[in-house]
């Protein structure tokens, strides 16, 4: 994953904080984010993407 000197959060497109930013991956199957302890196999992950912490664990949330 390349990283810019800022990111923008995939959920509310606020700028981030490169060290801060929490990197969910996308499910290409079925579109849902997983987190760091959650992998998607190689062949269906969509990458991974930039989110404030609060927006991950909201978006993480609405998963389950």
């Amino acid at each position: 994953m390349s990283r810019e000197p800022f990111e923008v959060c995939e959920s509310c497109h606020r700028l981030l904080d490169p060290k801060l930013a929490v990197w969910l991956e996308l499910d290409q199957r079925d579109n849902t984010w997983h987190g760091e302890g959650d992998p998607v196999p190689a062949e269906h992950t969509q990458g991974g993407f930039p989110f404030g912490a609060s927006c991950a664990k909201a978006t993480l949330r609405r998963v389950k």
